[in-house]
């Protein structure tokens, strides 16, 4: 099954794609077309390079742009490992905090 490609990840690789293509291109109009249009602009830029190796680069970009296989917001293991001992510090103080104030108020 095939995953669907978001709209503004599609318009930001055809952007990037043209650029990388043109340095001088204008790709402002880009964002105006629907996805129908932008297809097309894809096919017919694919379409058009007759160097074999250039529409392997152009293919291999668009698969990497279209559909990165990690989520960038995703934390390494060592991150995660990290902010967890920082939150169960943090928890630790702050229920030992609680339990003293609790035994106090209720000790007197």
């Amino acid at each position: 099954m095939k995953k669907a490609v978001e709209s503004p990840n599609l318009y930001n690789c055809t952007v990037t794609l043209l650029q990388k293509l043109d340095p001088g291109l204008d790709v402002k109009s880009v964002w105006t077309l629907n996805r129908s249009e932008v297809a097309e602009i894809l096919e017919t830029t694919f379409s058009e390079t007759e160097n074999a190796v250039k529409r392997t680069e152009i293919r291999d970009f668009l698969s990497e742009c279209l559909f990165t296989l990690q989520n960038p917001y995703e934390m390494v293991w060592w991150q995660k490992l990290v902010w967890t001992a920082i939150f169960a510090s943090m928890l630790v103080v702050a229920t030992g905090g609680n339990t003293i104030v609790m035994w106090i108020v209720l000790g007197k």
